[in-house]
């Protein structure tokens, strides 16, 4: 039972739900469930939804945040930073989120490998633009199906239609912070210039 539940550590997404596991082996899916939660003292972890990133993005991700917190270290400063969220829809099937557990031996969460706990998805082009300070989701920009955004859309539509012109009402011209991730749109010489 514990090899149809569990997932094999190089092959996270192996294991089969409790429901499947009825399918295979004709037990109900309540015994099924009393085995794994009292028999193999199983614990069910939820998994989270995030975009894949391949360890390179992963480690200049780090290096980036701790640069940001090394340059801002005083309370009143972060509150002025900007950070640029984009997010593409999925066009994966629906996956409810309350069913889709992983389980193992480990006592914590934390202990579980995070592979195992991570579930990706596919994307297609049809995305939004939005800005987030200090907890607050202010201007979200639409962009348009099939648009190539690179730097002078990103200039253009993006920024100076949409979002810059938020942050300088709720900030002024010149004290607040833009912090955006390494797409190519983002670290373009067009768009540092446009931005300086």
């Amino acid at each position: 039972m514990s090899e149809l539940i569990c997932s094999q550590e190089d092959n996270p997404r192996s294991h089969k739900s409790p429901r499947e596991i009825e399918r295979v082996t004709g037990i109900p899916r309540t015994s099924v469930r009393g085995i794994v939660k009292q028999d193999l003292q199983l614990k069910a972890y939820k998994r989270v939804i995030r975009q894949t990133l391949n360890e390179n993005c992963r480690l200049k991700q780090l290096q980036r945040n701790q640069q940001l917190l090394e340059r801002f270290p005083n309370d009143r400063s972060v509150r002025r930073i900007w950070f640029t969220v984009e997010k593409t829809f999925t066009v994966a099937s629906p996956v409810d989120s309350q069913n889709d557990r992983v389980y193992s031996f480990e006592s914590k969460e934390r202990q579980v490998p995070e592979r195992r706990l991570i579930r990706e998805r596919e994307h297609f082009s049809r995305g939004i633009s939005c800005c987030v300070s200090n907890g607050k989701n202010y201007s979200v920009v639409f962009v348009e199906p099939g648009a190539k955004v690179n730097s002078k859309y990103y200039c253009e539509n993006v920024l100076r239609q949409g979002l810059l012109p938020e942050i300088q009402e709720a900030c002024g011209c010149h004290n607040w912070t833009l912090q955006q991730d390494g797409a190519p749109a983002h670290t373009a010489k067009n768009t540092i210039n446009f931005l300086h």
